[in-house]
């Protein structure tokens, strides 16, 4: 009974954002309208309006071959008959018209997916996209503190029931520009309990400086009095290090670990939830939300691996099969987009 009760505040914020549905075909729309531009800008669809073999297209365009990037987007596109493919030829389907889908629900993450799919033609000559460039940060900046995601994190928060944390010592994996760990950082110990503390880590040195530069300006974003860092009672440690070998971390540090949406940047995903059940405490929490296969689309994925060391998105059987071989017991999702909860057994 308490289990449903929790699923259903998990969903709760999710359900207040309305349209969940229009929100997830318009993004799968949209997607692929993006996808689908950055080839036609390329000059694609116009070059493959006659038959080409896949090494013609590889030396007109430039591309970096053999790739699985290259492979997994010609099966795309053929899949969704924009493409034919006949013997080793492909021939653009006849009549195809590029439109632009119409955007209500998903605006947040406009400029994201613009900047990502702006980078494919790059990517397909093997040249990965600077996540850290300053016009990626401010469309994530935007993103992040959008209603999308501000309700992914109520969704993860209210499944745990974040207000009962006390001397709670969380690992925030994955912080990146640090919009995350101060909403975090409110809800933990900006209410007046500092009996809790927050360690943020990640593997860019520029986005750890940029998190703590802008950490107060964050706090102040999300409703909080204007403060400098020196005046901050227990602000949060920034951590360099990647979440696939923490050895900054011995075992058994923290009652608490969170993500969101963080597996997917990750070339082995699996080594990040052993390293995450290491630095667990027995009897630990893990938590958070992770997008997976069923609520993202093949675009999606396309676009999100222009950057460099980027999985993709995977299913959520693959997601739970590795906190199982992890160690991770009473394994628990809700939500469409993965709320999830887990626990370190307290014997080994």
């Amino acid at each position: 009974m308490l289990l449903l009760f929790r699923r259903m505040k998990a969903w709760l914020p999710l359900l207040r954002l309305g349209n969940t549905v229009a929100r997830r075909n318009e993004l799968e729309d949209y997607s692929e309208y993006l996808v689908l531009k950055s080839l036609n800008e390329l000059g694609l669809f116009d070059y493959l309006k006659k038959k080409r073999s896949l090494p013609n297209i590889v030396e007109q365009f430039g591309w970096n071959y053999p790739s699985k990037y290259v492979d997994d987007l010609l099966k795309l596109l053929v899949k969704d008959k924009i493409l034919i493919k006949k013997a080793d030829n492909y021939l653009l389907t006849e009549g195809f018209d590029l439109q632009k889908p119409e955007v209500k629900h998903i605006q947040d993450f406009n400029d994201v997916f613009a900047e990502y799919a702006s980078a494919i033609p790059d990517r397909l000559e093997g040249k990965f996209y600077d996540y850290t460039g300053r016009l990626a940060l401010f469309n994530w900046d935007s993103a992040l503190a959008g209603k999308v995601y501000q309700a992914v994190r109520d969704s993860a928060l209210n499944f745990v029931n974040i207000k009962k944390f006390h001397n709670v010592h969380l690992l925030d994996v994955g912080c990146g520009p640090g919009y995350e760990t101060a909403d975090l950082w409110l809800r933990l110990i900006g209410n007046g309990n500092n009996s809790n503390k927050i360690t943020a880590l990640d593997y860019d040195e520029d986005l750890l400086t940029i998190a703590r530069e802008e950490f107060c300006l964050n706090l102040a974003k999300n409703g909080y009095k204007e403060v400098t860092w020196d005046e901050l009672q227990n602000p949060p440690k920034f951590v360099h290090g990647s979440a696939d070998k923490m050895d900054m971390f011995d075992d058994n540090s923290f009652d608490a670990v969170y993500f969101s949406n963080f597996l997917h940047w990750l070339p082995e995903p699996l080594a990040g939830v052993k390293e995450m059940y290491r630095v667990l405490k027995p009897g630990g929490l893990i938590f958070g939300g992770q997008g997976t296969s069923e609520v993202t689309n093949l675009y999606l994925d396309i676009t999100a691996r222009v950057i460099k060391g980027m999985q993709g998105y995977f299913s959520r059987e693959q997601f739970l099969d590795w906190f199982k071989k992890a160690g991770f017991i009473k394994i628990k999702t809700a939500t469409m987009v993965n709320t999830f909860k887990a626990i370190k057994p307290n014997s080994q």
